[in-house]
């Protein structure tokens, strides 16, 4: 993982090992689907009240 660019020599490297490389705009991406997730959680959260 990187948040630049990967050069062609790392991609070629990567996929003779079955690696996948993910570039800064690919995490970013992923960061926020993770955050759309997490807040849907939440928001389907209900609390018990305790008594």
């Amino acid at each position: 993982m990187t948040t630049g660019k990967f050069t062609h020599n790392a991609y070629t490297y990567a996929e003779g090992l079955d690696i996948e490389l993910i570039n800064g705009k690919q995490l970013v991406e992923l960061w926020l689907k993770h955050l759309e997730t997490k807040s849907e959680s939440v928001i389907q959260f209900n609390p018990v009240s305790q008594i």
